[in-house]
């Protein structure tokens, strides 16, 4: 039976009873303990009554669970029917009934428990990237861990340390890395390495630097020179792809 099927059925009853008790919905919800406008709800079919409230309101008319929603029925008239047949075989064709019916439950009970056999990568992970103030980068600092989705193509996967680019990556998060060399950027995520600092971050290119921006707004922008001096190290990353590590 469709949902909206069962509450018209249901809320047709219960005006049927309703009447016959010569009431209004707000006495009706006044003695079992709703308010008026939960009755309306079950009245315009914006929700059906728990099986609770049918409880309430067929002691309320006197009346069985199954006068008020007739799916209690179609359980009882399911369970008589079978029990109804099973009494009317002899003992020898119950037992093969019985034998059956153990087969049947202890297959379905088997079938609730295989677990799928999970398939895992590996995954090298490279140092930290700072979703906040910087982390040192080292590309000797690797870690190998367990993800349970294909990675994509990638020159580096490292870990998200930090909050700032909460909701969408969060501390303990694998990002994975292209080198795509330099370029201009307009709002792209990507992990910046620059001396001994890493950030991951928006990236936006402006006129001698680049500004790193984060997601969680109580972090300030990142100012950093682009191109960057002579001395200074900096290598930028895109980000195209991310997981979360599987404990094994």
């Amino acid at each position: 039976m469709e949902k909206e099927d069962r509450m018209k059925i249901i809320a047709d009853n219960i005006t049927y009873y309703r009447k016959l008790k010569g009431m209004t919905q707000k006495e009706l919800a006044e003695k079992i303990g709703i308010t008026p406008s939960t009755m309306s709800d079950y009245m315009n079919l914006r929700s059906a009554p728990s099986f609770g409230i049918i409880q309430k309101m067929a002691d309320f008319f006197g009346v069985q669970k199954s006068d008020i929603d007739t799916t209690f029925k179609e359980k009882v008239d399911k369970n008589s029917d079978i029990q109804s047949i099973y009494n009317e075989l002899h003992p020898p064709r119950q037992e093969k009934v019985l034998n059956y019916a153990n087969k049947e439950l202890k297959e379905q009970k088997a079938e609730s428990v295989i677990e799928e056999p999970v398939e895992l990568y590996e995954v090298l992970t490279t140092t930290k990237l700072a979703a906040g103030l910087g982390y040192a980068f080292n590309d000797y600092d690797t870690e190998i861990v367990y993800v349970d989705n294909k990675p994509p193509k990638h020159d580096l996967a490292s870990f998200v340390y930090g909050d700032s680019m909460e909701p969408k990556y969060h501390s303990g998060d694998i990002v994975y890395l292209i080198d795509k060399g330099f370029s201009s950027y307009y709002g792209e995520i990507c992990a910046v390495a620059v001396g001994d600092k890493t950030y991951l971050k928006k990236v936006y290119t402006e006129k001698g630097q680049l500004r790193l921006v984060s997601i969680n707004p109580k972090y300030k922008d990142i100012i950093i020179d682009f191109p960057p001096a002579e001395d200074t190290h900096i290598r930028i990353f895109s980000v195209v792809g991310t997981d979360s590590t599987v404990e094994i």
